[in-house]
């Protein structure tokens, strides 16, 4: 179990370590400045400040295989999601 603990708390660190290197792709297709591309890496950071009293409340109350399961799917399935995206959704 600790093992599982220590890999699911890496998740936060590599989403944003994944964003950086593309930052500078990710700020030209918006058309958007350098301060606010760097605002990407500040609501991935807020979102998780914000989520995680929520899912504190939730180890307390399920224990912690509930949530950490739950986290874990939701985290596949939109780490995943590219693969079956369609060209049309993503903006031209």
């Amino acid at each position: 179990m600790l093992l599982v603990l220590l890999a699911a708390s890496t998740l936060g660190v590599m989403g944003g370590a994944v964003i950086v290197p593309v930052l500078e792709l990710i700020r030209g297709d918006l058309g958007v400045s350098g301060t606010l591309a760097g605002f990407i890496l500040t609501a991935h950071g807020l979102a998780i400040a914000v989520s995680s009293p929520v899912f504190g409340r939730a180890i307390d109350r399920w224990g912690i295989r509930r949530p950490m399961i739950g986290g874990l799917v939701v985290y596949a399935l939109g780490g995943g999601a590219g693969l079956v995206l369609q060209r049309h959704f993503v903006m031209d």
